[in-house]
């Protein structure tokens, strides 16, 4: 009878404790490889429709990425410059460019290098781009590479997708 309960109690925790529900999403679009420029066009985030990653963030992560986004700072008076980094949290749409610029609506505000590296991080940007571009990324040469990063190798025999979808769990 112990036995009996014990294994029905393992099979319920086994099956309850391995699913997480996501809190919530937070998503980001860009470019894969290094690219020289792009249009500024807000639309390209809704119009990527195919997720390429999926990670899970802890909350600390989810809520230094909320602060770094959302809080209110002086305005940069600066253009955002490409190549960008379309990332939509709690439905606002923020551009990240790759003076550290952020777009969100009409104002621009600039994050710091290491908000900036944090966040391209959490995204697992660098996972995108090719060995031979990443020493010339000034955060690279700065913070080095992540310790997670995983080069996603391109299909030669698929064409390149112009961009890619990451979705980050919390």
């Amino acid at each position: 009878m112990k036995k009996g309960v014990l294994i029905i109690m393992f099979m319920l925790l086994t099956f309850c404790g391995c699913h997480r529900t996501p809190k919530g999403q937070v998503g980001a679009v860009f470019s894969p490889g290094y690219t020289d420029g792009c249009l500024l066009n807000t639309r390209i985030y809704d119009s990527v429709k195919e997720v390429s990653s999926t990670y899970w963030v802890s909350s600390s992560d989810y809520a230094f990425l909320n602060n770094c986004l959302t809080k209110t700072r002086k305005d940069a008076k600066q253009k955002v410059i490409s190549p960008y980094i379309f990332i939509k949290l709690d439905g606002v749409l923020y551009v990240l460019g790759s003076n550290r610029v952020v777009l969100k609506g009409h104002e621009t505000f600039s994050i710091s290098q290491n908000d900036e590296y944090r966040i391209k991080c959490m995204f697992h940007y660098y996972d995108y781009q090719d060995d031979c571009f990443l020493p010339e990324m000034e955060e690279i040469r700065r913070f080095g590479v992540p310790s997670n990063r995983h080069f996603v190798a391109i299909d030669p025999k698929k064409p390149t997708k112009p961009f890619v979808k990451v979705v980050l769990e919390y």
